[in-house]
Protein backbone atom coordinates (compact mmCIF):
# COMPACT_ATOMS: atom_id res chain seq x y z
CA UNK A 1 0.00 0.00 0.00
CA UNK A 2 1.48 3.58 -0.60
CA UNK A 3 1.49 6.32 1.35
CA UNK A 4 -1.68 8.39 1.18
CA UNK A 5 -3.53 5.74 -0.32
CA UNK A 6 -6.95 4.39 1.12
CA UNK A 7 -7.31 1.90 3.80
CA UNK A 8 -9.67 -1.11 2.81
CA UNK A 9 -12.79 -1.27 5.69
CA UNK A 10 -11.37 -4.12 7.02
CA UNK A 11 -7.80 -2.51 7.77
CA UNK A 12 -9.70 0.65 9.15
CA UNK A 13 -11.37 -1.07 11.46
CA UNK A 14 -8.33 -2.61 12.81
CA UNK A 15 -7.02 0.98 13.30
CA UNK A 16 -9.67 2.10 15.26
CA UNK A 17 -9.95 -0.96 17.26
CA UNK A 18 -6.27 -0.37 17.76
CA UNK A 19 -6.78 3.30 19.25
CA UNK A 20 -10.40 2.59 21.00
CA UNK A 21 -8.62 0.31 23.28
CA UNK A 22 -6.10 3.10 24.40
CA UNK A 23 -7.43 4.19 27.81
CA UNK A 24 -6.43 8.06 27.18
CA UNK A 25 -6.73 10.60 24.26
CA UNK A 26 -5.55 8.74 20.98
CA UNK A 27 -5.68 9.68 16.93
CA UNK A 28 -4.35 8.67 13.87
CA UNK A 29 -2.83 10.75 10.79
CA UNK A 30 -2.34 10.22 7.29
CA UNK A 31 0.62 11.63 5.27
CA UNK A 32 -1.08 15.08 5.13
CA UNK A 33 -0.96 15.30 8.87
CA UNK A 34 -5.19 15.06 8.43
CA UNK A 35 -7.01 13.23 11.61
CA UNK A 36 -8.54 10.14 10.26
CA UNK A 37 -9.15 8.03 12.91
CA UNK A 38 -9.77 8.88 17.22
CA UNK A 39 -11.06 7.72 20.22
CA UNK A 40 -13.59 8.62 22.22
CA UNK A 41 -11.44 10.04 24.99
CA UNK A 42 -9.82 12.01 22.20
CA UNK A 43 -13.18 13.29 21.16
CA UNK A 44 -13.81 13.88 24.75
CA UNK A 45 -11.02 15.80 25.08
CA UNK A 46 -10.62 17.91 22.00
CA UNK A 47 -14.35 18.05 20.91
CA UNK A 48 -16.41 15.97 18.81
CA UNK A 49 -15.72 17.76 15.35
CA UNK A 50 -11.87 16.87 15.02
CA UNK A 51 -12.11 14.11 12.29
CA UNK A 52 -10.87 15.13 8.75
CA UNK A 53 -9.03 18.40 10.63
CA UNK A 54 -5.10 19.07 10.87
CA UNK A 55 -3.46 18.34 13.59
CA UNK A 56 -2.47 21.72 13.80
CA UNK A 57 -5.56 23.32 13.62
CA UNK A 58 -6.19 21.09 16.77
CA UNK A 59 -2.83 21.32 19.00
CA UNK A 60 -0.99 24.52 17.47
CA UNK A 61 2.27 23.20 17.88
CA UNK A 62 5.44 23.10 16.15
CA UNK A 63 7.26 20.48 17.70
CA UNK A 64 4.30 18.08 17.68
CA UNK A 65 4.19 18.73 14.08
CA UNK A 66 8.17 18.15 13.87
CA UNK A 67 7.65 14.69 15.34
CA UNK A 68 4.79 13.58 13.57
CA UNK A 69 6.76 14.41 10.39
CA UNK A 70 9.52 12.07 11.78
CA UNK A 71 7.38 9.87 12.17
CA UNK A 72 6.42 9.48 8.62
CA UNK A 73 10.01 10.14 7.02
CA UNK A 74 12.32 8.21 9.89
CA UNK A 75 9.63 5.80 10.95
CA UNK A 76 10.60 7.01 13.81
CA UNK A 77 8.90 7.40 17.53
CA UNK A 78 9.26 10.00 19.57
CA UNK A 79 8.01 11.94 22.97
CA UNK A 80 7.23 15.41 23.65
CA UNK A 81 5.74 17.61 26.60
CA UNK A 82 3.15 20.77 25.60
CA UNK A 83 1.09 22.50 27.06
CA UNK A 84 -3.09 22.52 26.01
CA UNK A 85 -5.33 24.68 27.71
CA UNK A 86 -3.25 24.82 30.64
CA UNK A 87 -2.48 20.80 31.18
CA UNK A 88 0.58 19.50 31.03
CA UNK A 89 0.57 16.91 28.79
CA UNK A 90 2.90 13.87 27.44
CA UNK A 91 2.94 13.17 24.17
CA UNK A 92 3.98 9.70 22.18
CA UNK A 93 4.21 9.62 18.63
CA UNK A 94 4.33 6.02 16.84
CA UNK A 95 4.08 4.81 12.93
CA UNK A 96 2.33 2.62 11.85
CA UNK A 97 3.82 0.16 9.52
CA UNK A 98 2.26 -1.82 7.06
CA UNK A 99 4.90 -4.04 4.48
CA UNK A 100 7.98 -1.45 5.33
CA UNK A 101 5.50 1.71 4.81
CA UNK A 102 4.36 4.21 6.90
CA UNK A 103 0.63 4.02 6.82
CA UNK A 104 -0.53 6.38 9.61
CA UNK A 105 1.01 7.78 12.62
CA UNK A 106 -0.48 7.53 15.64
CA UNK A 107 -0.65 10.16 18.47
CA UNK A 108 -1.22 9.14 22.44
CA UNK A 109 -1.88 11.91 24.55
CA UNK A 110 -1.22 11.81 28.51
CA UNK A 111 -2.41 14.07 30.67
CA UNK A 112 0.30 13.73 33.60
CA UNK A 113 -2.56 14.42 36.18
CA UNK A 114 -4.21 11.33 35.78
CA UNK A 115 -0.59 9.21 35.17
CA UNK A 116 -1.13 7.07 38.26
CA UNK A 117 -4.87 6.44 37.31
CA UNK A 118 -3.32 5.64 33.58
CA UNK A 119 -1.07 3.07 35.22
CA UNK A 120 -3.53 1.03 36.67
CA UNK A 121 -5.67 1.47 33.61
CA UNK A 122 -2.59 0.43 31.16
CA UNK A 123 -2.14 -2.99 33.77
CA UNK A 124 -6.05 -3.33 32.94
CA UNK A 125 -5.85 -3.34 29.35
CA UNK A 126 -2.66 -5.63 29.36
CA UNK A 127 -5.42 -8.31 30.72
CA UNK A 128 -7.54 -7.99 28.24
CA UNK A 129 -5.15 -7.97 25.84
CA UNK A 130 -4.02 -10.86 26.91
CA UNK A 131 -7.73 -12.47 27.65
CA UNK A 132 -8.72 -11.44 24.03
CA UNK A 133 -5.27 -13.29 22.58
CA UNK A 134 -6.28 -16.34 24.64
CA UNK A 135 -9.37 -16.41 23.39
CA UNK A 136 -8.46 -15.73 19.83
CA UNK A 137 -9.30 -18.44 17.14
CA UNK A 138 -6.08 -18.12 15.29
CA UNK A 139 -2.69 -19.38 17.07
CA UNK A 140 0.01 -16.48 17.85
CA UNK A 141 2.81 -17.45 18.90
CA UNK A 142 5.76 -14.94 19.63
CA UNK A 143 9.54 -15.37 18.78
CA UNK A 144 12.46 -13.39 19.66
CA UNK A 145 15.70 -12.28 17.46
CA UNK A 146 17.29 -15.56 18.37
CA UNK A 147 14.23 -17.81 16.76
CA UNK A 148 12.98 -18.47 20.47
CA UNK A 149 9.41 -19.33 21.32
CA UNK A 150 8.95 -16.74 23.75
CA UNK A 151 4.74 -17.17 23.85
CA UNK A 152 2.09 -19.12 22.42
CA UNK A 153 -1.68 -19.06 23.21
CA UNK A 154 -3.62 -22.13 23.68
CA UNK A 155 -5.24 -22.45 20.18
CA UNK A 156 -1.32 -22.05 19.18
CA UNK A 157 -0.47 -25.55 20.75
CA UNK A 158 -4.01 -27.01 19.94
CA UNK A 159 -3.31 -26.44 16.11
CA UNK A 160 -0.03 -28.05 15.84
CA UNK A 161 -0.50 -30.85 18.38
CA UNK A 162 1.61 -30.70 20.52
CA UNK A 163 1.64 -29.39 24.24
CA UNK A 164 3.30 -26.65 25.27
CA UNK A 165 6.08 -27.33 27.33
CA UNK A 166 7.51 -29.06 23.70
CA UNK A 167 6.91 -26.19 22.23
CA UNK A 168 7.66 -22.65 24.84
CA UNK A 169 10.89 -21.67 25.05
CA UNK A 170 12.26 -23.74 22.34
CA UNK A 171 14.38 -22.35 19.82
CA UNK A 172 13.04 -23.20 16.38
CA UNK A 173 16.44 -25.59 15.84
CA UNK A 174 15.39 -27.79 18.37
CA UNK A 175 11.60 -27.98 17.04
CA UNK A 176 13.60 -29.26 13.81
CA UNK A 177 15.88 -31.70 15.56
CA UNK A 178 12.88 -33.30 17.85
CA UNK A 179 10.69 -33.74 14.85
CA UNK A 180 7.91 -31.26 15.36
CA UNK A 181 8.41 -28.56 12.65
CA UNK A 182 9.82 -29.94 8.88
CA UNK A 183 12.61 -27.76 7.41
CA UNK A 184 12.49 -25.29 5.46
CA UNK A 185 9.61 -23.30 7.34
CA UNK A 186 8.84 -19.80 6.67
CA UNK A 187 10.02 -19.10 9.77
CA UNK A 188 13.37 -19.02 7.96
CA UNK A 189 12.29 -16.95 5.18
CA UNK A 190 11.02 -14.36 7.68
CA UNK A 191 14.38 -14.16 9.45
CA UNK A 192 16.36 -14.00 6.06
CA UNK A 193 13.73 -11.35 4.13
CA UNK A 194 12.97 -9.35 7.18
CA UNK A 195 9.47 -8.33 5.66
CA UNK A 196 6.05 -9.64 6.43
CA UNK A 197 5.71 -13.74 4.86
CA UNK A 198 2.73 -15.68 4.53
CA UNK A 199 2.12 -19.11 3.22
CA UNK A 200 1.67 -22.88 4.26
CA UNK A 201 3.57 -24.29 6.47
CA UNK A 202 4.01 -28.45 6.99
CA UNK A 203 4.56 -29.93 10.85
CA UNK A 204 6.05 -33.70 11.19
CA UNK A 205 2.65 -35.50 12.00
CA UNK A 206 1.68 -34.38 8.61
CA UNK A 207 -0.43 -31.05 9.03
CA UNK A 208 -0.27 -28.34 6.83
CA UNK A 209 -1.02 -25.15 8.57
CA UNK A 210 -1.63 -21.72 7.13
CA UNK A 211 0.96 -19.19 8.77
CA UNK A 212 1.75 -15.17 8.45
CA UNK A 213 4.43 -14.46 10.19
CA UNK A 214 5.09 -10.38 10.79
CA UNK A 215 8.85 -8.82 11.96
CA UNK A 216 8.76 -6.28 14.89
CA UNK A 217 11.58 -3.63 14.32
CA UNK A 218 13.18 -1.20 16.95
CA UNK A 219 14.20 1.83 16.32
CA UNK A 220 17.18 0.77 14.63
CA UNK A 221 15.75 -1.32 11.83
CA UNK A 222 17.07 -4.16 13.54
CA UNK A 223 14.59 -7.46 13.94
CA UNK A 224 13.56 -7.47 17.59
CA UNK A 225 10.82 -10.13 17.79
CA UNK A 226 8.39 -12.03 14.90
CA UNK A 227 4.88 -12.31 15.59
CA UNK A 228 2.95 -15.55 14.05
CA UNK A 229 -0.20 -15.87 13.33
CA UNK A 230 -1.69 -20.05 12.37
CA UNK A 231 -5.03 -21.21 11.28
CA UNK A 232 -6.22 -23.99 9.74
CA UNK A 233 -7.53 -22.01 6.89
CA UNK A 234 -6.15 -20.03 4.26
CA UNK A 235 -6.05 -15.96 5.22
CA UNK A 236 -7.22 -14.78 2.37
CA UNK A 237 -9.55 -16.34 -0.60
CA UNK A 238 -6.43 -16.24 -3.27
CA UNK A 239 -4.36 -18.12 -0.84
CA UNK A 240 -6.86 -21.01 -0.58
CA UNK A 241 -7.29 -21.39 -4.31
CA UNK A 242 -3.15 -20.77 -4.72
CA UNK A 243 -1.64 -22.13 -1.22
CA UNK A 244 1.87 -21.99 -2.62
CA UNK A 245 1.54 -18.20 -3.43
CA UNK A 246 3.26 -15.28 -0.94
CA UNK A 247 1.89 -11.54 -0.94
CA UNK A 248 2.29 -10.12 -4.43
CA UNK A 249 5.79 -8.00 -4.20
CA UNK A 250 7.34 -10.87 -2.14
CA UNK A 251 9.64 -14.17 -3.22
CA UNK A 252 8.29 -17.55 -3.33
CA UNK A 253 10.15 -19.82 -0.42
CA UNK A 254 12.30 -22.29 -2.59
CA UNK A 255 9.96 -25.72 -2.87
CA UNK A 256 10.48 -28.46 0.20
CA UNK A 257 12.60 -31.17 -0.42
CA UNK A 258 14.59 -28.95 -3.06
CA UNK A 259 17.61 -27.08 -1.83
CA UNK A 260 17.88 -26.58 1.86
CA UNK A 261 20.87 -25.33 3.91
CA UNK A 262 21.99 -22.56 6.21
CA UNK A 263 25.76 -22.44 4.88
CA UNK A 264 26.99 -19.39 3.79
CA UNK A 265 28.94 -21.42 1.05
CA UNK A 266 25.59 -22.74 -0.28
CA UNK A 267 24.09 -19.17 0.47
CA UNK A 268 26.02 -17.70 -1.63
CA UNK A 269 26.08 -19.92 -4.81
CA UNK A 270 22.20 -19.54 -4.36
CA UNK A 271 22.29 -16.06 -5.05
CA UNK A 272 25.11 -16.63 -7.61
CA UNK A 273 22.17 -18.82 -9.56
CA UNK A 274 19.19 -15.90 -9.15
CA UNK A 275 21.73 -13.79 -11.39
CA UNK A 276 22.34 -16.03 -14.15
CA UNK A 277 19.53 -18.32 -14.23
CA UNK A 278 17.59 -15.59 -16.66
CA UNK A 279 20.46 -15.74 -19.11
CA UNK A 280 20.43 -18.78 -20.76
CA UNK A 281 24.32 -19.79 -21.08
CA UNK A 282 25.90 -22.71 -20.57
CA UNK A 283 26.51 -23.89 -16.47
CA UNK A 284 29.32 -26.28 -15.41
CA UNK A 285 28.76 -27.51 -11.99
CA UNK A 286 31.50 -29.07 -9.93
CA UNK A 287 31.64 -31.24 -7.03
CA UNK A 288 31.98 -34.90 -5.11
CA UNK A 289 29.03 -37.15 -5.98
CA UNK A 290 26.18 -36.96 -3.93
CA UNK A 291 26.19 -33.36 -3.19
CA UNK A 292 23.23 -32.36 -4.98
CA UNK A 293 24.23 -31.04 -8.18
CA UNK A 294 21.10 -32.82 -10.45
CA UNK A 295 18.82 -30.40 -7.52
CA UNK A 296 20.95 -27.38 -8.10
CA UNK A 297 20.41 -27.37 -11.70
CA UNK A 298 16.94 -28.23 -11.48
CA UNK A 299 16.77 -24.97 -9.21
CA UNK A 300 18.54 -22.89 -12.32
CA UNK A 301 16.04 -24.09 -14.65
CA UNK A 302 12.94 -23.22 -12.22
CA UNK A 303 14.32 -19.87 -11.44
CA UNK A 304 15.08 -19.60 -15.31
CA UNK A 305 11.32 -20.01 -16.14
CA UNK A 306 12.26 -21.68 -19.35
CA UNK A 307 8.75 -23.30 -20.61
CA UNK A 308 10.13 -26.56 -21.62
CA UNK A 309 10.51 -29.44 -19.89
CA UNK A 310 13.89 -29.87 -17.65
CA UNK A 311 15.44 -33.28 -19.42
CA UNK A 312 18.49 -35.05 -17.02
CA UNK A 313 20.66 -37.52 -18.43
CA UNK A 314 23.59 -39.46 -17.02
CA UNK A 315 26.48 -39.74 -19.05
CA UNK A 316 28.48 -42.36 -17.59
CA UNK A 317 25.14 -44.70 -17.83
CA UNK A 318 24.85 -45.08 -21.75
CA UNK A 319 27.03 -46.94 -23.94
CA UNK A 320 29.31 -44.96 -25.79
CA UNK A 321 27.55 -46.47 -29.45
CA UNK A 322 24.23 -45.32 -27.99
CA UNK A 323 25.17 -41.54 -26.43
CA UNK A 324 24.26 -39.73 -29.90
CA UNK A 325 21.72 -41.65 -30.57
CA UNK A 326 19.95 -40.51 -27.45
CA UNK A 327 20.98 -37.24 -27.74
CA UNK A 328 20.31 -36.47 -30.97
CA UNK A 329 18.16 -38.62 -32.08
CA UNK A 330 17.80 -40.57 -35.35
CA UNK A 331 16.21 -41.15 -38.66
CA UNK A 332 14.29 -44.17 -39.93
CA UNK A 333 16.98 -46.52 -41.12
CA UNK A 334 19.69 -44.84 -39.82
CA UNK A 335 21.09 -48.13 -38.17
CA UNK A 336 20.05 -52.13 -37.96
CA UNK A 337 17.25 -52.09 -35.33
CA UNK A 338 16.28 -48.14 -35.18
CA UNK A 339 12.76 -47.51 -35.05
CA UNK A 340 10.56 -47.12 -38.74
CA UNK A 341 9.44 -43.89 -37.90
CA UNK A 342 12.85 -42.44 -36.14
CA UNK A 343 13.21 -41.53 -32.81
CA UNK A 344 13.66 -37.64 -31.53
CA UNK A 345 16.98 -37.09 -29.18
CA UNK A 346 16.79 -35.72 -25.71
CA UNK A 347 17.85 -32.12 -27.01
CA UNK A 348 14.53 -32.20 -29.26
CA UNK A 349 12.55 -33.60 -25.92
CA UNK A 350 14.06 -30.51 -23.99
CA UNK A 351 13.16 -28.00 -26.68
CA UNK A 352 12.49 -24.52 -24.71
CA UNK A 353 13.65 -25.83 -21.60
CA UNK A 354 17.02 -27.45 -19.96
CA UNK A 355 19.19 -30.46 -20.70
CA UNK A 356 21.20 -31.35 -17.36
CA UNK A 357 24.10 -33.92 -18.93
CA UNK A 358 25.35 -35.34 -15.54
CA UNK A 359 28.90 -36.77 -15.32
CA UNK A 360 29.94 -34.45 -18.75
CA UNK A 361 33.18 -35.83 -18.06
CA UNK A 362 32.84 -39.68 -19.59
CA UNK A 363 31.17 -38.35 -22.43
CA UNK A 364 32.80 -40.12 -25.71
CA UNK A 365 35.09 -38.39 -27.46
CA UNK A 366 33.16 -39.09 -30.61
CA UNK A 367 30.21 -37.17 -29.36
CA UNK A 368 32.08 -34.62 -27.39
CA UNK A 369 32.73 -32.60 -30.80
CA UNK A 370 28.92 -32.79 -31.89
CA UNK A 371 28.01 -31.01 -28.22
CA UNK A 372 30.17 -28.43 -28.96
CA UNK A 373 29.03 -27.58 -32.48
CA UNK A 374 25.38 -27.47 -30.62
CA UNK A 375 26.40 -24.85 -28.38
CA UNK A 376 27.65 -23.15 -30.99
CA UNK A 377 24.90 -23.13 -33.46
CA UNK A 378 22.25 -24.43 -31.72
CA UNK A 379 21.78 -26.70 -34.41
CA UNK A 380 21.60 -30.48 -34.22
CA UNK A 381 21.55 -33.44 -36.66
CA UNK A 382 19.71 -36.69 -36.12
CA UNK A 383 22.07 -39.42 -36.17
CA UNK A 384 20.96 -40.61 -40.40
CA UNK A 385 19.61 -37.59 -40.99
CA UNK A 386 20.59 -35.17 -43.77
CA UNK A 387 19.05 -31.94 -42.68
CA UNK A 388 19.78 -29.45 -39.17
CA UNK A 389 16.97 -28.89 -36.79
CA UNK A 390 17.25 -25.72 -34.89
CA UNK A 391 16.80 -26.08 -30.98
CA UNK A 392 16.81 -24.02 -28.35
CA UNK A 393 17.69 -25.65 -25.10
CA UNK A 394 19.88 -24.38 -21.97
CA UNK A 395 22.98 -26.95 -21.31
CA UNK A 396 24.03 -27.76 -17.97
CA UNK A 397 26.63 -29.86 -17.35
CA UNK A 398 28.03 -31.70 -14.20
CA UNK A 399 31.02 -33.44 -12.79
CA UNK A 400 32.46 -34.99 -9.92
CA UNK A 401 35.87 -34.55 -12.29
CA UNK A 402 38.63 -31.81 -12.79
CA UNK A 403 37.81 -31.45 -16.65
CA UNK A 404 40.53 -29.20 -16.85
CA UNK A 405 43.62 -32.13 -16.01
CA UNK A 406 40.91 -34.55 -18.41
CA UNK A 407 41.44 -32.48 -21.42
CA UNK A 408 45.44 -31.96 -20.62
CA UNK A 409 45.44 -35.97 -21.07
CA UNK A 410 43.70 -35.79 -23.80
CA UNK A 411 40.41 -37.11 -22.61
CA UNK A 412 38.19 -34.47 -22.81
CA UNK A 413 38.36 -31.54 -25.66
CA UNK A 414 39.86 -28.39 -24.39
CA UNK A 415 37.56 -26.45 -26.26
CA UNK A 416 34.25 -27.53 -25.38
CA UNK A 417 35.76 -27.61 -21.83
CA UNK A 418 36.00 -23.36 -22.26
CA UNK A 419 32.35 -23.86 -23.98
CA UNK A 420 31.08 -25.33 -20.89
CA UNK A 421 32.88 -23.61 -18.57
CA UNK A 422 31.40 -19.70 -18.81
CA UNK A 423 29.88 -19.75 -15.40
CA UNK A 424 31.71 -22.74 -12.73
CA UNK A 425 29.71 -23.23 -9.94
CA UNK A 426 31.35 -25.36 -7.21
CA UNK A 427 28.90 -27.09 -5.10
CA UNK A 428 31.12 -28.07 -1.57
CA UNK A 429 30.81 -31.35 0.35
CA UNK A 430 28.48 -32.13 3.31
CA UNK A 431 31.96 -31.83 5.41
CA UNK A 432 32.31 -28.20 4.74
CA UNK A 433 29.19 -26.75 5.84
CA UNK A 434 28.62 -29.14 8.84
CA UNK A 435 25.69 -26.03 10.07
CA UNK A 436 23.45 -28.19 7.14
CA UNK A 437 23.88 -31.42 8.53
CA UNK A 438 21.21 -31.18 11.67
CA UNK A 439 18.40 -29.74 9.08
CA UNK A 440 19.30 -32.02 6.46
CA UNK A 441 18.50 -34.62 8.91
CA UNK A 442 15.67 -33.55 10.46
CA UNK A 443 14.13 -33.32 6.84
CA UNK A 444 14.80 -36.48 5.71
CA UNK A 445 13.90 -37.79 9.02
CA UNK A 446 10.26 -36.32 8.47
CA UNK A 447 9.92 -37.34 5.03
CA UNK A 448 10.91 -40.80 5.37
CA UNK A 449 8.99 -41.03 9.21
CA UNK A 450 5.77 -40.09 6.82
CA UNK A 451 7.12 -42.49 4.29
CA UNK A 452 6.99 -46.05 6.53
CA UNK A 453 4.55 -44.42 9.26
CA UNK A 454 7.62 -44.28 11.99
CA UNK A 455 7.92 -41.58 14.95
CA UNK A 456 12.10 -41.85 15.09
CA UNK A 457 13.99 -39.19 16.27
CA UNK A 458 17.84 -38.63 16.68
CA UNK A 459 19.21 -37.86 20.21
CA UNK A 460 21.45 -34.78 20.73
CA UNK A 461 24.07 -36.94 21.26
CA UNK A 462 23.65 -38.93 18.34
CA UNK A 463 22.99 -35.43 16.47
CA UNK A 464 26.52 -34.28 17.25
CA UNK A 465 27.88 -37.80 16.69
CA UNK A 466 26.75 -36.79 13.01
CA UNK A 467 27.69 -33.17 12.80
CA UNK A 468 31.28 -34.09 13.29
CA UNK A 469 31.41 -37.01 10.94
CA UNK A 470 33.09 -36.66 7.42
CA UNK A 471 30.00 -38.00 5.03
CA UNK A 472 32.59 -39.03 2.19
CA UNK A 473 29.43 -40.20 0.76
CA UNK A 474 27.85 -36.65 1.16
CA UNK A 475 23.93 -36.38 1.18
CA UNK A 476 23.39 -39.78 -0.35
CA UNK A 477 25.08 -41.19 2.34
CA UNK A 478 23.05 -39.01 5.09
CA UNK A 479 19.47 -40.04 3.76
CA UNK A 480 20.58 -43.41 3.59
CA UNK A 481 21.55 -43.84 7.11
CA UNK A 482 18.06 -41.88 8.06
CA UNK A 483 16.32 -44.65 6.11
CA UNK A 484 18.17 -47.38 7.65
CA UNK A 485 18.08 -45.98 11.10
CA UNK A 486 14.40 -45.84 10.63
CA UNK A 487 13.95 -49.31 9.17
CA UNK A 488 16.13 -51.03 11.20
CA UNK A 489 16.28 -49.69 14.68
CA UNK A 490 13.90 -50.43 17.10
CA UNK A 491 13.86 -47.94 19.63
CA UNK A 492 12.29 -44.55 18.70
CA UNK A 493 15.40 -43.03 19.76
CA UNK A 494 18.23 -43.25 17.86
CA UNK A 495 21.02 -43.19 20.02
CA UNK A 496 25.35 -42.74 19.74
CA UNK A 497 24.86 -46.46 19.66
CA UNK A 498 22.54 -47.02 17.17
CA UNK A 499 24.84 -45.39 14.06
CA UNK A 500 26.89 -47.16 12.12
CA UNK A 501 30.51 -47.65 13.33
CA UNK A 502 32.16 -45.61 11.27
CA UNK A 503 30.26 -42.90 12.20
CA UNK A 504 30.46 -43.50 16.30
CA UNK A 505 33.80 -44.55 15.72
CA UNK A 506 34.73 -41.23 13.69
CA UNK A 507 33.47 -39.05 16.71
CA UNK A 508 35.19 -41.06 19.07
CA UNK A 509 38.84 -41.10 17.68
CA UNK A 510 38.06 -37.32 17.20
CA UNK A 511 37.53 -36.45 20.64
CA UNK A 512 40.60 -38.78 21.70
CA UNK A 513 42.80 -36.82 18.93
CA UNK A 514 41.40 -33.51 19.86
CA UNK A 515 42.43 -34.15 23.71
CA UNK A 516 41.06 -30.55 25.14
CA UNK A 517 38.04 -32.32 27.07
CA UNK A 518 39.26 -33.84 30.28
CA UNK A 519 39.14 -37.34 31.23
CA UNK A 520 36.54 -37.27 33.70
CA UNK A 521 34.25 -35.53 31.28
CA UNK A 522 34.85 -38.69 28.66
CA UNK A 523 34.39 -41.41 31.04
CA UNK A 524 31.15 -39.63 32.07
CA UNK A 525 29.84 -39.42 28.87
CA UNK A 526 30.45 -43.31 28.38
CA UNK A 527 29.11 -43.96 31.31
CA UNK A 528 26.26 -42.08 30.43
CA UNK A 529 25.77 -44.06 26.88
CA UNK A 530 25.77 -47.21 28.16
CA UNK A 531 22.95 -46.35 30.89
CA UNK A 532 21.05 -45.20 28.27
CA UNK A 533 21.83 -48.35 25.79
CA UNK A 534 20.90 -50.29 29.62
CA UNK A 535 17.65 -48.74 30.07
CA UNK A 536 16.60 -49.47 26.57
CA UNK A 537 17.41 -52.91 26.61
CA UNK A 538 16.13 -53.52 30.01
CA UNK A 539 13.13 -53.28 32.22
CA UNK A 540 13.94 -52.03 36.04
CA UNK A 541 17.08 -50.43 37.48
CA UNK A 542 18.11 -53.81 39.30
CA UNK A 543 18.43 -55.70 35.43
CA UNK A 544 20.35 -52.84 34.75
CA UNK A 545 23.04 -53.65 37.93
CA UNK A 546 23.30 -56.75 37.39
CA UNK A 547 23.99 -56.26 33.04
CA UNK A 548 26.76 -53.02 33.89
CA UNK A 549 27.85 -55.87 36.74
CA UNK A 550 27.54 -52.61 39.35
CA UNK A 551 25.43 -52.42 42.59
CA UNK A 552 21.69 -51.24 42.59
CA UNK A 553 22.82 -48.27 44.17
CA UNK A 554 25.33 -47.34 41.68
CA UNK A 555 23.16 -47.47 39.11
CA UNK A 556 20.49 -45.42 40.74
CA UNK A 557 23.28 -42.86 41.77
CA UNK A 558 24.75 -42.65 38.14
CA UNK A 559 20.93 -42.38 36.76
CA UNK A 560 19.97 -39.07 39.21
CA UNK A 561 23.56 -37.97 38.42
CA UNK A 562 23.51 -37.78 34.46
CA UNK A 563 19.17 -36.92 34.45
CA UNK A 564 18.36 -40.14 32.44
CA UNK A 565 16.01 -41.03 34.97
CA UNK A 566 12.92 -42.51 32.35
Amino acid sequence: MEIGSEFESGEVAQVQWLIDSVPFPCIALDCQEVIKESNKRAKEFFGLFIKTKRISEVVDSFALQQSVFRGFIGKEQNSLELTYRGRALKVYTAPLIDQRVVTRVILFFLDMSYATATLADAVELKDQLESIITASADGIALLDKEKRIIYINAAFADLVGFPFQSILGRAVDDLYRNGILVYPSLVEETFLRKCVVEGQDEICNGKHIYVRLVPVFDRQRCLKKVVLFARATAFSAAQAQHPDEVPSGERKPLPQGRLISRSKKVLSILDTIKRIAPVSIPVLLQGETGVGKGLFAEHIHVLSQRPGRFVKINCNALPPELVESELFGYDKGAFTGAKREGKPGLFEMAEGGTIFLDEIGDLPLTSQGKLLNVLDDQYIRRLGGISDIRVNVRVIAATNRDLKLKSESGSFRLDLYHRLNVIPVYVPPLRDRKEDIPILISFYLNRLNTRYNRAKYFSPASLECCRTYNWPGNVRELINLVENMIIVNERECVETFDLPPQVWTHAQKRVLDKGKRPLKEMIANLEKDLLRQAMQECKSSREIASRLGISHTAVLKKMKRYMVLS
